[in-house]
Order: C-alpha cells, then structure tokens, then sequence
C-alpha cells in the first residue's frame, strides 16, 4: 500500500512534511500510514484496501456523499472518508489535519495519485 504514494504526495496531501510511509495490516486490510515529522507526530494520510462487503455495507446507509469522476465508483461518509471502487480494489483514503478532521480536498487528490498504481 505504501507504493501507491510518493512521500512528495503524501506531504502534499498531509499539508505538512510526513515520513516515510510505515506499512501494515488495518482493521480491514493491508494499509499504510504517513505520519507527520513534527510533534505531536500523528498519521496524516491513511490508505488501506478494504474488504468488499465494508465498502458495500457503508454504502447502503444512505449517509454517503457520492464523489464523481475518481475510480469507478467513490464516496465520501458521514465522517468525510474516501471509499473508492477501482476494478477489483475498493480502497479507504483518509487524510486529517492537526484537529483531527478529515479534509475531502485532499483525500480526493491521493486517491487520484494512488489509483494508477493499483
């Protein structure tokens, strides 16, 4: 997963220097984190491939805001994260700033980057 972004991108996605991504396993499945260089360090981006019944199921609350023109599919969720369905791959995309919010702007903008390489 951590092959899918530059540290460039991820920076650029995190507004602020992050280091290089650490991967591993998320609830859902293979993931990757970029945490921030400056303290309090925390993961700024966060991507991970998702199982498909999660996508599905998130889906169906009706508490999604569609995202047109990134995968074959994308949306956002109550809490701004991006799902994005790319042929076989659904893939969450979260990227927070130091409040902890999601920023959709930049989570659209590293699925963009990370979806040619999938």
């Amino acid at each position: 997963m951590c092959a899918l972004l530059t540290a460039t991108q991820a920076a650029t996605s995190a507004g602020e220097p992050v280091q290089s991504g650490q991967a591993g396993q998320g609830p859902y499945g293979p993931a990757c984190d970029w945490y921030t260089v400056a303290a309090p360090r925390r993961a700024a981006v966060y991507l991970e491939r998702i199982y498909d019944n999660l996508y599905d199921a998130i889906k169906v609350t009706g508490s999604i805001t569609p995202v047109p023109g990134l995968g074959q599919e994308a949306y956002l969720d109550k809490d701004s994260a991006l799902y994005v369905r790319a042929g076989a791959t659904r893939l969450l995309v979260v990227v927070t700033n130091r409040a902890g919010r999601s920023n959709p702007a930049a989570e659209e903008r590293a699925a963009a980057w990370a979806l040619p390489h999938l």
